[in-house]
């Protein structure tokens, strides 16, 4: 997702409790876009992904401990 846009995903993943919660800028290979890192419950990830499988070019990588969010 392009930068300024990752404040959705990190306000839905508060919605859902999510923790250890961070975003910053990152450098895509073409523009700058948002980088979301999250943590949720496994009872919230399903959750997590119907709010936020329609946002535009968004990429995400769920790993065993969290899910991770890079949004360009």
């Amino acid at each position: 997702m392009p930068r300024g846009q990752g404040k959705e995903v990190f306000d839905i993943a508060k919605s859902l409790n999510g923790t250890n919660l961070a975003q910053f800028e990152a450098m895509g290979s073409e523009e700058l876009i948002d980088l979301v890192l999250i943590h949720v419950s496994n009872k919230q990830v399903e959750k997590l992904l119907e709010k936020i499988e329609d946002i535009p070019k968004v990429h995400i990588i769920l790993l065993p401990t969290i899910v991770n969010s890079c949004i360009y």
